[in-house]
């Protein structure tokens, strides 16, 4: 949700974490070292290819 932008508020809702929480999450992933955004690039190509082969 935070990569695609949707706000703290909405996140809070639907997952029941703080907003202490989902800001620690938003900094991890906006991090200089960009593990997490790369982790998450990384499941969205892997899944995509299971959704072209009929496997998800």
């Amino acid at each position: 949700m935070l990569t695609e932008k949707v706000p703290y508020s909405v996140i809070e809702n639907e997952t029941g974490l703080s907003s202490t929480t989902i800001a620690r999450v938003a900094k991890w992933l906006n991090g200089k070292e960009g593990g997490y955004r790369a982790i998450i690039s990384k499941l969205h190509h892997h899944n995509s290819i299971q959704s072209r082969r009929g496997l998800s």
